[in-house]
């Protein structure tokens, strides 16, 4: 997730079954329009509780009964090549150079 004043610029999502192991990704989701809304809605929200407004950020949620369950929130790009590889590949967008530019101004 790149975000700018809230605002997102991409997402990923992992599917998680009764035990969390890794499966690869999906891009883009095709994750249900409602439950993408609840969880960027989720992760916007525990972005904000940690102040972190601008930016990149890693989150991972996991769906569960209840809700949407933090598991991982970092001020970073994602790793395992999903910054290297898979944003340019599939989006055509360099996290680190529009990082940089964001900086810029």
């Amino acid at each position: 997730m790149f975000l700018k004043n809230f605002r997102p610029f991409w997402f990923w999502y992992y599917n998680f079954l009764p035990s969390i192991y890794y499966l690869g990704h999906v891009v883009p989701t095709s994750i249900h329009v409602d439950k993408k809304k609840l969880l960027t809605n989720s992760a916007i929200n525990f972005l904000n509780a940690i102040g972190l407004r601008d930016g990149p950020a890693h989150v991972e949620l996991r769906l569960s009964e209840k809700g949407p369950v933090l598991m991982e929130i970092n001020p970073r790009p994602a790793g395992g090549r999903i910054a290297q590889d898979l944003l340019i590949n599939a989006y055509g967008v360099n996290v680190y150079d529009a990082g940089l530019d964001f900086f810029r101004g």
